[in-house]
């Protein structure tokens, strides 16, 4: 996703991208995306990113397939 930032006339738009790279686009290739979540978008820059999870599970080797029993 990508905010407008500036345009010299109606067929070039200047975007900046999440990841601070900046682009020039036509209207073609753009859409609007209204905020899909309703909070304040200061407050969606300022979210951390969500911690992963692992499992505790335990896991086994797997079995490979040895034809004189070597390993």
């Amino acid at each position: 996703m990508a905010q407008v930032v500036g345009t010299e006339d109606k067929r070039r738009y200047h975007l900046r991208f999440l990841s601070g790279r900046s682009l020039w686009r036509n209207p073609k290739f753009l859409r609007l995306i209204k905020n899909p979540s309703g909070l304040p978008e200061d407050e969606i820059e300022n979210m951390d990113a969500p911690t992963l999870r692992r499992s505790t599970r335990r896991t086994h080797p797997p079995d490979r397939f040895c034809p004189n029993g070597e390993i």
